[in-house]
């Protein structure tokens, strides 16, 4: 499908609480499998999406102009911008998610979260204003410990007694810089300012963190003690912690990279590398396995939509209504490593999905995927003007 021009109550402040999650496959997805045909059928390696389709919107012709490389720019799918290039844009290579938790994270314990298993920095979904590229914790028991294991009265005050000493190594730091500034040129303030940046980013993360230190975590029925063995067993489980994680409002943004398996698959059928299987060449017996891989990720993708859609929200409506859901990547064919035409799913979020549905398929060319979401950050209340390098929202664009 093509793009659609999204009403997403732009302009007006959301009723709902601003939810945002995104899973990013750093490997992309293979077109032919991922884009619904001209008669608006799924391939068998999307039908898992069938049940969702009143609730999800698949769009095509989506990507970010000037990116390429391949790999090396998957990093770019939530900010439209190479990192190598952030010192051009007004907001740096800031990613969506990121912008999101800058108006919602102090509202929870965890200003965002950041989960998978990435390996390297381009793979890492998550960028902040300052640069930075935030690490995700890729282990499941840790996942659960952070959200849910309670802290004993000693790791509480030592906590505590770190947290105050980072904040005053921090305004030492921060005034010492600041007696520099006078003395530097145009391009070394600039990197000075994007120091202060980070510190106050540091800051606010301190500031927060000190707040919640001795506040309850939420109880869950569920507990992870064991790390599972392959990424067959890892998948489901990170995506049943993020919904827990959005249930028990403990953030509101989430980005969730899918990268290489980080061990065996676990998947019958597949007995070569993930990576090398996007590299299929049109060999069959690569594309039997690669298609066994996407499939899986689009079936549990689909069982997350389902969990989001059973648990309540406030007012009788359910999480999924309260909740921007998006898959994609910022790779679009891995096997001719071209960043083009983007695989981008969106879900949920109280958004008329048939109305947009049916007219993606008008669209035949290719618009910046900021165009997308500078229409999610309207739908969440965020009245930005522009992000990265969009040109509009979906609506004027």
């Amino acid at each position: 499908m093509g793009l659609p021009a999204l009403d997403l109550q732009a302009k007006s402040a959301p009723l709902r609480p601003q939810r945002f999650v995104a899973s990013s496959a750093f490997f992309g997805m293979n077109p032919e499998w991922f884009f619904p045909k001209q008669d608006g059928k799924l391939s068998n390696a999307m039908a898992a999406l069938q049940p969702h389709r009143d609730d999800l919107t698949i769009y095509s012709q989506l990507d970010h102009p000037g990116i390429k490389s391949g790999h090396a720019a998957t990093h770019s799918f939530l900010s439209g911008v190479h990192f190598q290039n952030a010192a051009s844009m007004p907001d740096g290579n800031i990613t969506l998610d990121q912008r999101i938790s800058e108006v919602v994270g102090s509202k929870t314990r965890f200003p965002s979260l950041q989960l998978g298993r990435a390996s390297t920095v381009t793979s890492y979904p998550s960028w902040t204003r300052s640069g930075a590229p935030l690490a995700p914790m890729t282990s499941i028991v840790e996942i659960y410990n952070t959200l849910f294991v309670e802290p004993d009265a000693k790791s509480k005050a030592e906590a505590r007694e770190r947290l105050g000493r980072g904040g005053s190594i921090l305004d030492l730091v921060n005034n010492q810089a600041r007696r520099l500034q006078g003395d530097l040129g145009y391009e070394d303030k600039q990197k000075l300012e994007e120091y202060f940046t980070s510190v106050r980013d540091v800051e606010k993360s301190i500031t927060q963190s000190l707040e919640w230190n001795d506040r309850p975590r939420p109880e869950v029925k569920v507990t992870y003690a064991d790390e599972p063995a392959t990424f067959r067993e890892a998948l489901p489980l990170y995506y049943n912690l993020m919904a827990l994680a959005l249930q028990t409002d403990s953030t509101r943004a989430i980005t969730f990279d899918i990268a290489d398996f980080g061990g065996p698959s676990g998947l019958d059928g597949v007995s070569s590398g993930y990576h090398t299987l996007t590299h299929h060449g049109k060999m069959e017996g690569r594309l039997e396995q690669l298609k066994i891989i996407e499939t899986f990720l689009i079936d549990e993708f689909a069982s997350f939509l389902k969990n989001l859609s059973e648990k309540p929200a406030a007012n009788g409506r359910r999480l999924l209504d309260d909740t921007i859901v998006m898959f994609g990547s910022g790779l679009g064919n891995a096997n001719s490593h071209s960043n083009r035409n983007l695989p981008i799913i969106v879900a949920g979020g109280g958004v008329n999905h048939p109305a947009l549905q049916k007219a993606a398929s008008e669209q035949k060319t290719p618009k910046p995927a900021c165009n997308l979401f500078l229409s999610i950050l309207h739908q969440l209340g965020i009245e930005d003007d522009a992000f990265g390098t969009s040109t509009g929202t979906l609506i004027d664009s």
